[in-house]
């Protein structure tokens, strides 16, 4: 499941790492971006089966 920034911030902060606090974020941005960015390849079949296609 992929989390808005928001939620992932509130989630990291309630676990109290202190100073990691920055570092666990910004590797949970860039995680979230790349999985938006490369779905995986069951939800491309996914997509294909259902006839999904991205819009801009």
């Amino acid at each position: 499941m992929v989390r808005s920034q928001s939620e992932v911030r509130l989630i990291i902060e309630t676990w109290n790492l202190g100073i990691g606090t920055t570092s666990a974020t910004e590797t949970a941005k860039a995680r979230i971006k790349e999985r938006l960015l490369s779905p995986t390849p069951e939800l491309k079949l996914y997509k294909k089966q259902r006839g999904v296609n991205r819009t801009k």
